[in-house]
């Protein structure tokens, strides 16, 4: 009987601790994960054990001044206390050893927590991109590659504002597929597309502005469009879209996101999301028992910000399309796979976003590339030799993945004329 009410007791106070902890995360979330972005790793969790084990103390002084029951087992429960961090910890440092639970910015290395809900690379008003004339190196434990960016904060050469007489430009439009992550400077597909164009000779000199900025998505790429890339004046303008994007539209929405005086407002991440980043026990928790997603939401909370990302998304595409009339270029949507379409053991090679397509016909006509099926029916890639074209731990191209875009939008091209 003794043994059952400790174990009650036990249970109470995990309980109050966590309960003291969410509401510590109110008022603290934010700070609590700026830290975590300096200081993640083996020595944070000791740090959030030592917090997790003061709690439980002060929980356990309170019960021993009105419990007479816990005064008199302190020193045991104390004891246990202690016993079941030290298994805490252990069971936090395999976690980390046999990587079940690491976001993909962990297991490339690029960070130790990646907030899906946290705006970046916004320097001017409602633009997203990279700071001008920058120079950026991306490492991950499979590659690293220098990024250099010009005047505009892109990952090519400059252009002038005015165009030659038999000039045709190309905005290549998109995330970090597009910049080119993954490859060298001279690798990106906007890059190879040009290069392949101008091999053409008919008399045209093609020019393709790659404004691919990672981390971007299509409502941060319309904007680009419509407020920075409209004096190049382009007669051709590409954009892209894959399952990351999808997913960035759930946790930063549509238009509603920018905000007067250059604001950019996402939606907010729970409130302990601190305690997803630092605790992978936690992670096991909320994932595998309560089925949230990598964006931290529930079941419930994936369903509906998934409906409004597939409304967000439309009403992108038309935005693009209407802006191409006012402006009198071209829209291409390029609807285009990570490696996880190609690898996902439930469906292999099932491609999510084809639906969108089929779905949408006065959206997206014949203008569209669905790059997806190009990429099975016509490179021969698949679940078993998608790895010659994406890096295998992180979902970017390499230089031959992008070389074979390059190809797609290429054909593409040539089709519509």
């Amino acid at each position: 009987m003794k043994t059952i009410v400790v174990l009650g007791f036990l249970l109470v106070q995990t309980l109050l601790n966590y309960l003291l902890i969410i509401v510590i995360s109110i008022f603290f979330n934010p700070f609590l994960l700026s830290l975590l972005k300096k200081y993640n790793g083996i020595f944070s969790i000791l740090i959030f054990a030592a917090i997790f084990f003061l709690i439980n103390v002060l929980i356990l002084l309170f019960f021993r001044k009105i419990w007479p029951f816990v005064r008199k087992n302190f020193k045991n429960i104390f004891l246990t206390n202690l016993s079941i961090l030290f298994v805490f910890i252990l069971i936090e440092l395999l976690l980390r050893q046999v990587r079940i639970v690491d976001t993909t910015n962990e297991q490339n290395g690029l960070h130790s927590y990646l907030s899906p809900y946290e705006p970046v690379n916004i320097q001017k008003g409602h633009i997203y991109s990279h700071k001008e004339n920058s120079t950026l190196t991306y490492k991950t434990n499979e590659f690293s590659y220098i990024h250099k960016m010009n005047k505009d904060g892109f990952r090519c050469t400059d252009f002038d504002t005015s165009k030659g007489k038999n000039e045709i430009r190309i905005a290549a439009i998109g995330d970090s597929y597009t910049e080119g992550v993954g490859a060298p400077q001279d690798s990106t597909w906007p890059g190879l597309l040009e290069e392949k164009l101008n091999k053409t000779d008919n008399g045209f000199k093609y020019s393709v502005i790659n404004a691919g900025i990672i981390g971007s998505d299509p409502i941060f790429g319309f904007v680009l469009l419509r407020d920075k890339l409209l004096k190049y004046h382009p007669d051709i303008v590409i954009y892209t879209i894959n399952l990351s994007d999808y997913l960035d539209l759930r946790t930063r929405g549509g238009m509603e996101r920018f905000k007067p005086d250059g604001i950019i407002e996402y939606k907010k991440g729970p409130v302990w999301e601190w305690l997803f980043a630092i605790s992978f026990s936690t992670r096991l928790v909320f994932q595998g028992l309560l089925h949230y997603d990598n964006l931290l939401q529930s079941p419930a909370d994936k369903a509906a910000t998934s409906r409004k990302a597939y409304r967000d998304l439309l009403r992108c595409s038309k935005d693009f399309e209407l802006l191409g009339k006012k402006y009198h270029f071209i829209t291409i949507p390029v609807f285009h796979p990570v490696s996880i379409d190609f690898t996902i053991h439930k469906f292999p090679g099932n491609f999510p976003l084809k639906y969108i397509i089929e779905w949408n016909p006065d959206v997206y006509n014949r203008n569209t590339l669905n790059m997806f099926e190009y990429f099975k029916k016509v490179e021969g890639i698949n679940e078993h030799n998608v790895f010659q074209y994406y890096w295998k731990t992180d979902w970017h191209h390499n230089g031959r993945g992008y070389d074979a875009f390059a190809r797609g939008i290429f054909r593409k091209l040539t089709d519509l004329k």
